[in-house]
């Protein structure tokens, strides 16, 4: 069981704080924009959600590619509930039990909840970096999305990691800990918009 709780409200906090100007900034993640990755964060902390709560809802599906288009007038605090409503979900010890579905897969709820994580975590660096903004995930966090990425990223893993991560970047000898979690989820620690 993690606590997806610390990472959430961070990256809502940073989803308020993004300004219109830069909805078409681009992020890390090359096929999105700042505006898409939005709504992919948002509908991710739907999905999430659902998926703690083992209702059958927008996750029984594969969710379709994030796109500017689907924000809302009220996106900013659409999807800051959202993301809080996701830790939420998953700070009751059922959550992690059993199974529950995402995505239109059924899974083990603690795969699901470690995903969710990871995806919160990523997400926050992805959206921070693209728009200037400074977030460094607490210890564990990063430990927990650690538990998750690691296995799928040591040599021979490399077939488990398509489609959701990309190939992993090689970090600096002096990355930190979060620095390394980011290469491994396909990012380049030093990455910036210009």
């Amino acid at each position: 069981m993690h606590d997806l709780q610390p990472s959430t409200r961070v990256l809502a906090t940073i989803v308020e704080h993004v300004d219109d100007a830069q909805l078409d900034a681009p992020t890390p993640c090359p096929d999105y924009a700042v505006g898409d990755l939005l709504d992919h964060i948002g509908g991710l902390a739907v999905a999430f959600a659902e998926a703690g709560r083992k209702e059958q809802g927008t996750n029984t599906t594969q969710p379709p590619m994030g796109s500017r288009d689907h924000l809302t007038p009220d996106w900013r605090t659409r999807i800051a509930a959202d993301l809080l409503a996701l830790g939420d979900a998953w700070s009751a010890a059922d959550a992690w039990e059993g199974d529950t579905t995402i995505a239109g897969m059924t899974m083990p709820a603690g795969v699901v909840g470690a995903v969710g994580l990871n995806e919160v975590v990523t997400h926050a660096w992805d959206l921070a970096r693209a728009v200037g903004q400074a977030f460094e995930a607490d210890r564990e966090s990063v430990v927990g999305c650690m538990d998750f990425v690691g296995p799928m990223s040591e040599p021979g893993a490399e077939a488990g990691r398509s489609p959701m991560f990309g190939p992993v970047v090689t970090a600096s000898h002096d990355a930190s800990p979060f620095e390394r979690l980011i290469a491994l989820n396909g990012r380049d620690p030093e990455w910036t918009p210009s």
